[in-house]
């Protein structure tokens, strides 16, 4: 069953060695959470809505579809627990706006958008870890003039929190109280 699950059932090695012992007791397949960004957030959500195994699902910074063509997981909702994350910049710009209200209208699961404040698309990866803070002006398509290590610390925070709180089943996550971080609101 573990290698099924890792490839569809057969090994997932390229080269067809083993894989390593006690793999299959290292992940816990009964709580199975997905996050992805941007279209991998999308996927993350999609692949909540086909797989009733999953237990929980993460956009960071993504629409639930493609344009106007929007995937299953929008227009028919999923019964489960989604976090969004969405940063400044895609706010500003709106183009998840009429995706993500679709996932709300139709998802009957607990569901929870936050957006960052001074982030970009890409302050949701490692990306801007490298950017030194001379070149983030030069980098701002990208990055938001939020630090580095903040946003990665936020994101980790509330990736830790739906997964905590829905696959682990505890209490007292920051996803129980409203934001304690001034860089974090609650848009719906």
């Amino acid at each position: 069953m573990f290698t099924r699950l890792l490839a569809g059932g057969g090994n997932p090695d390229a080269e067809d060695r083993a894989l390593p012992v006690g793999l299959d007791h290292a992940l816990d397949l009964g709580h199975i959470g997905v996050i992805g960004h941007s279209s991998g957030g999308y996927a993350a959500i999609q692949a909540m809505h086909d797989y009733q195994r999953i237990g929980a699902a993460i956009d960071l910074d993504g629409q639930i579809g493609v344009d106007e063509d929007f995937g299953s997981a929008a227009t028919e909702g999923v019964d489960r627990p989604v976090l969004v994350m969405t940063s400044r910049q895609i706010e500003q710009v709106g183009d998840a706006n009429l995706s993500l209200g679709t996932l709300w209208q139709h998802g009957t699961g607990w569901k929870r958008q936050l957006t960052m404040s001074n982030s970009a698309h890409y302050d949701y990866t490692d990306m801007p870890l490298p950017v030194p803070e001379v070149a983030r002006p030069a980098a701002k398509t990208y990055v938001g003039p939020i630090p580095a290590a903040r946003s990665a610390a936020l994101a980790h925070t509330y990736i830790a929190a739906i997964f905590d709180k829905f696959l682990r089943h505890r209490t007292g996550t920051p996803l129980d109280q409203s934001p304690a971080e001034p860089e974090i609101s609650v848009i719906r």
